[in-house]
């Protein structure tokens, strides 16, 4: 009989719907309990999936004594507390990303799970993207020589603008791709702005600098065109990743190659990722620390942008 974890949902509205109607198809998982502030929302899904609904995270807690894990999809300011909550509470914890709206709580969530030695995952989905793995195995093998230069363009207009701005928004992805394929950046430079009204930036450059590799960052919520891409440049060959499409292309002088690989939806992957890390008790690809080194860059690059200078990271 395969194993099973028994995870809860917390907060179920737009990115939210998407992760429980995830969790609901892994085979490895029961869908125990469903939160949210709403409670019509709260007792409309509890009723589609057959599960228990709640208001309150913290009595979800108390009363669903067999829950294991939970998913943190909530407004990022709430996410610190919601964590804090569950990993006090002995549950495994997914939250998405950014991991908190500041380093000083994201360092405190990350020390937690390690006391309580429970599993912290972070939202990072593009980590599992088909597209971006087939790339880090091109990188890997050498197939694009030695690598130059990585760009991300991470652009177009939001259905809701977030509680952060679109570097915390929007460039955690790409500042965690770039990790993901070639380790940690040693510093950062960034310009950023806003057009419209609103409390945060809603474009952004960043330059994040590599022992020998340079990335660059475009993002904005201002193109009327949405695009997910990245490139990375190697003295053999130019890779084009594109995220919508899972698609990788890889141009070499005399001829374009494009790579043929399973193609799955990154977020039932990162679902599945989650509960095996627990069942096998082994990390998830995307750690609590993963989410804090991500969040450390974005908030150089806001310092950076602010001051005009280079943030030093390491």
């Amino acid at each position: 009989m395969m194993a099973s974890v028994k995870v809860a949902i917390i907060g179920v509205g737009g990115w939210g719907r998407r992760v429980v109607n995830g969790l609901s198809k892994l085979e490895n998982c029961e869908l125990t309990a469903i939160c949210d502030i709403d409670k019509g929302k709260a007792e409309e899904y509890s009723r589609a999936y057959g599960a228990q609904g709640f208001t309150d995270y913290n009595s979800m807690f108390e009363k669903a004594e067999e829950l294991e894990a939970v998913a943190i999809v909530t407004p990022t300011p709430s996410h610190y507390d919601v964590a804090a909550s569950a990993i006090k509470a002995g549950k495994h914890v997914f939250v998405e990303k950014p991991i908190c709206d500041s380093i000083v709580k994201a360092r405190k969530l990350v020390e937690a799970a390690r006391k309580k030695e429970v599993k912290l995952m972070v939202g990072h989905v593009e980590r599992f993207n088909p597209a971006l793995q087939e790339l880090k195995k091109a990188i890997t093998a050498g197939k694009l020589g030695r690598l130059i230069f990585l760009s991300a363009r991470r652009v177009g207009r939001p259905v809701k603008v977030s509680e952060v701005g679109v570097i915390k928004d929007l460039a955690v992805h790409d500042i965690d791709a770039m990790r993901f394929l070639i380790g940690e950046p040693r510093s950062v430079f960034a310009r950023c702005g806003a057009v419209e009204k609103h409390p945060f930036e809603d474009h952004a450059e960043i330059l994040m600098i590599f022992d020998e590799i340079q990335g660059f960052i475009e993002v904005n919520w201002l193109t009327l065109k949405k695009e997910r891409l990245l490139t990375a440049t190697g003295n053999r060959a130019f890779a084009t990743v594109d995220y919508i499409e899972k698609s990788l292309s890889i141009k070499y002088q005399d001829k374009v190659e494009t790579p043929q690989f399973p193609v799955d939806e990154p977020l039932k992957l990162e679902l599945s990722n989650f509960v095996n890390s627990i069942i096998n008790n082994e990390e998830p690809l995307v750690t609590g620390i993963d989410g804090l080194r991500a969040l450390e860059v974005a908030e150089a690059a806001l310092r950076s942008a602010k001051t005009g200078k280079l943030v030093k990271l390491c």
